[in-house]
Formats: C-alpha cells, sequence, structure tokens
C-alpha cells in the first residue's frame, strides 16, 4: 500500500471514529430530561433574621407585617424597592414595620458606597436617617465626601458627632457585620428583601406595594 492510501485511510479512520463519538454525545443528549423548575415568589422556609437596636426601623414596632431590605445606596433597584416600602409604611403605619439592613457592594480595589452607609447610619442617632437616606440617592454625587458633608450640613446634624460617629470602629463594623449577615440569609443580589423572615425572590416588574398589600391582607 503506498504511503497516500494508508495517510487516506487513517483519515477515513479518524472521520469515521469522530462521527461515532458524535452520534453517541447526540444519544445522551436527547435522553437527558429538562424541566423547567419555577421560583417561588416566597421562599417558604423563614429565616432568623435579627434585629439590632441600632438598625434604623421605621413604622409600628408591634406590627404583624415585617420587612427587611438589604441594600446598597447606588443601586438603583434598591431605590425602587425601599422608596415603595417607605411609601406603604407611610400609608400603613400600625400595620407595617420597616428595618434597613446595610449591604454596600464592595470589592479588592474598592470600598464602594460604605463610606455612603457610615455616613447614612450615623444619622439615626440623630434622628434623621430617614430623611438624610433619600437625599444621598438622589444623586450619585452624593455618595462622595462632599455630597455626604453638604447633606449633614443641610440637616443640620451635629457635625462633630456625625464626624465621630463615622470614624469610630464600632461604626465600621456595624456596616460589615450588617453584610455578614445579608451574605448568610443567601443574599446574592441586591436588595435582599425579607417579609416576615421569609426571603423574596425578585422580578424586575414586580409590584412591591401590591406584594406587602397581600402580606398585610392575611390572617394573623
Amino acid at each position: 500500500m503506498s504511503h497516500h492510501k494508508k495517510l487516506y485511510l487513517i483519515l477515513l479512520i479518524l472521520i469515521a471514529a469522530g462521527i461515532f463519538a458524535l452520534y453517541g454525545q447526540i444519544k445522551k443528549a436527547r435522553e437527558i430530561v429538562t424541566g423547567f423548575v419555577e421560583t417561588p415568589i416566597v421562599n417558604p422556609i423563614a429565616a432568623y433574621i435579627p434585629v439590632d437596636p441600632t438598625d434604623p426601623t421605621v413604622g409600628n414596632p408591634g406590627a404583624a407585617l415585617w420587612i427587611v431590605e438589604f441594600g446598597d445606596w447606588g443601586c438603583r433597584r434598591c431605590q425602587e424597592v425601599y422608596y415603595a416600602i417607605t411609601a406603604f409604611v407611610k400609608n400603613n403605619p400600625e400595620k407595617a414595620r420597616f428595618i434597613w439592613k446595610d449591604a454596600p457592594q464592595t470589592s479588592m480595589l474598592s470600598w464602594g458606597n460604605l463610606p455612603a452607609h457610615i455616613a447614612a447610619y450615623c444619622t439615626y442617632e440623630q434622628g434623621q436617617f430617614w430623611q438624610f437616606a433619600p437625599l444621598v440617592m438622589n444623586d450619585k454625587a452624593n455618595l462622595k465626601e462632599a455630597g455626604l458633608a453638604k447633606i449633614a450640613q443641610g440637616l443640620g446634624l451635629d457635625l462633630e458627632r456625625w464626624n465621630a460617629c463615622r470614624a469610630a470602629p464600632a461604626t465600621q463594623n456595624k456596616i460589615f457585620a450588617s453584610m455578614a449577615l445579608g451574605k448568610s440569609l443567601g443574599v446574592t443580589d441586591l436588595p435582599g428583601l425579607f417579609v416576615n423572615n421569609k426571603k423574596i425572590n425578585l422580578a424586575d416588574d414586580m409590584n412591591i406595594t401590591e406584594l406587602l398589600t397581600k402580606f398585610a391582607a392575611e390572617p394573623r
């Protein structure tokens, strides 16, 4: 057999082997049964979410409806959910309580919006958190030091007390503890929303007000 014939034979054998292997993979793929697994809107398993006395809260402490949001001030969807929740609590002050949990996104190269979360937290002890927060979210420039200081001055905060709080290691530890809690509860995407300790799997088109209204109407 000539050299060329041997080469052609080897190529034919390789091609045949490749076709056989491909057929086997196709056959296996056809045998795989796939199905759509629907994720429930409300996780059926309740989680334990500790509420610290220093957590920013608004609403009725004795309400049957407890709402917890883990969020980042610079996250647009977090802002949308925040505004929907605070509006709901304002309209239903006796039925609901809202607890804010900090979850600023950070990386090895950036602290992200951590300074803004520290700044906002330090307004709570002066009774200005719920006034400070929407101003921070109003403009991305407000997430930076100059914007934060301008808001604090505009609200008439005791700046010496505010700055001392911001510089305290305990304040940063408080934010880090909130971030760690969110991760332990499976919050991988922001915002992380929990209603009566059950995680809500948020969809982009979900109407938060309607969801909370349904929860509030449920018998206790």
